[in-house]
């Protein structure tokens, strides 16, 4: 018996080990509950441009839309179509009120006296410069209202109205004008243009120019300037501008 007893306790310590121990080569059965373990540090390499997700690109810029009627200066298109005709540069404008026909008597400014006559020879070179912002909208000389958009100028002896051949050599432009009132009495210029007029001689940045001015003609009393942008439009120089430019 005790033979026996000696032999099945030999047996029970050469039993398997249980399920709750493993090696470290083992990988953990599925019924533990073993802590995560910290995910090692990840190299990170350029991602591939196919993988790449780009910043959203910004909205396209639309050019303002070109208006049909106007150049970029303001002045009337010569390729406008038919309804521009009651939307010139000036239909947003108080309409010039209808001056009168004169020449006036002799007047004296600063000690010198001018003596206005019609004069269908008068040619004279001199200087000329232009007023604009501080007389737009007032009267001029007779009765009419300055509009420093349209093409008009002061002159000191010449009728009123009339119309006026005014050339700057440098360039070699010219342009009509209404003389519908006074001026300059300062230095000796011999002629005040409006901005648009000095601007289309190219010299409205500078101030003063030299410029021919040769007298066309009495001007119609309605205060209208179609004379002078008819004459304008068939300047081969306004047409290179106005096609250049715009």
């Amino acid at each position: 018996m005790l033979g026996l007893a000696l032999a099945l306790g030999a047996c029970a310590r050469e039993e398997p080990p249980t399920a709750n121990w493993r090696t470290t080569s083992e990988p953990p059965p599925a019924s533990l509950n073993l802590a995560p373990q910290e995910p090692e540090a990840v190299s990170r390499s350029p991602m591939a441009p196919s993988m790449q997700v780009l910043p959203p690109s910004p909205a396209p810029q639309i050019p303002a839309e070109r208006n049909p009627c106007l150049t970029k200066w303001g002045s009337p298109r010569l390729d406008a179509p038919s309804e521009c005709a009651g939307r010139s540069p000036r239909a947003s404008r108080a309409v010039p009120g209808q001056g009168v026909y004169k020449i006036g008597r002799p007047y004296t400014v600063r000690g010198k006296t001018y003596v206005p006559a019609e004069d269908p020879d008068y040619e004279e070179t001199g200087i000329a410069s232009w007023y604009g912002d501080g007389f737009h909208g007032g009267p001029t000389a007779n009765g009419e209202v300055y509009d420093m958009h349209r093409l008009t100028a002061a002159h000191k002896t010449l009728p009123m109205p009339s119309l006026a051949y005014v050339h700057n050599p440098a360039n070699g432009r010219t342009i009509m004008v209404r003389i519908n009132n006074r001026g300059p009495f300062k230095g000796n210029r011999i002629i005040d243009l409006s901005r648009e007029a000095a601007r289309l001689l190219d010299f409205k940045s500078r101030g003063l120019a030299e410029v021919r001015v040769t007298y066309a003609g009495q001007a119609p009393l309605d205060g209208s300037d179609h004379a002078e942008r008819t004459y304008l439009e068939r300047q081969t120089w306004y047409r290179q501008t106005v096609t250049l430019g715009d």
